[in-house]
C-alpha cells in the first residue's frame, strides 16, 4: 500500500503453496546376519534409484513442470550404501561404503548456456571403525571417516553440493561412552 507521498506503507505478500512434484524410483534393501565359530557377520546393502524427478516452478506468474532432473546436478539418480560388520566377543569392526552416482549439469561458457552437458563424477567414500565394549559397560571406538580422503565432486564452476558431499576429507575420531 502506498502513502500519498509515494512511500510504501506496507506490503502484502500472500504465500501460496502451488508446487507439485513427481518422484518415481526404486529402493531395495538387503540384510544378512550369520554366525561363525570365529565371530558374527552383518551385511547390508541399500540401493535407491530415481526413475523420475520433476517439480513445478512459477515464472512470471505461470506454473511450469521441470524437465526430468533425475541424474542432474544435486539430484543423483543412484545412491548405494553398503556395510560389513564383524563382531567377536567384546570387539567389533565396522566398514561402510557410500556411493553417489554421477550427475550432469549444463556447461556454461562466458555466461551463456552451451548445448553440452558437463558430468560430475561419481563419489565413493569408505568409513572404518573399531569398537571395544569394556567390562564396566563402556565403549571405546576408534575410527576414520572418508578413509581414502575423497574430495567433493566439483561442478564446472568449482562449486559443490554440501547436501551431498563433505568438504572435510579424511577425519579420525576417538569416542568414549559409559552406560550407568
Amino acid at each position: 500500500m502506498f502513502l500519498p507521498n509515494g512511500r510504501i506503507d506496507h506490503v502484502t505478500a500472500p504465500v501460496v503453496n502451488i508446487g507439485e512434484s513427481e518422484r518415481e524410483g526404486v529402493d531395495a534393501s538387503f540384510d544378512d546376519h550369520f554366525e561363525t565359530g570365529f565371530g558374527d557377520f552383518d551385511l547390508g546393502l541399500n540401493i535407491s534409484k530415481y526413475l523420475t524427478y520433476k517439480y513445478t516452478y512459477v515464472d512470471d506468474g505461470l506454473s511450469f513442470v521441470s524437465e526430468d532432473e533425475a541424474g542432474r546436478h544435486d539430484v543423483p539418480d543412484l545412491r548405494i550404501n553398503m556395510n560389513i560388520d564383524y563382531t567377536y566377543e567384546n570387539h567389533s569392526i565396522h566398514y561402510f561404503a557410500n556411493h553417489i552416482g554421477a550427475q550432469t549439469t549444463w556447461d556454461y561458457v562466458d555466461g551463456t548456456e552451451d548445448s553440452s552437458l558437463y558430468e560430475i563424477d561419481e563419489y565413493v567414500t569408505y568409513n572404518l571403525s573399531y569398537n571395544y565394549q569394556t567390562p564396566w559397560h563402556g565403549n571405546v571406538t576408534l575410527g576414520v571417516n572418508n578413509l581414502t580422503d575423497e574430495e567433493p565432486k566439483f561442478d564446472k564452476c568449482g562449486g559443490f553440493s554440501s547436501n551431498l558431499y563433505s568438504i572435510r576429507g579424511r577425519t579420525y575420531y576417538l569416542a568414549l561412552s559409559q552406560n550407568f
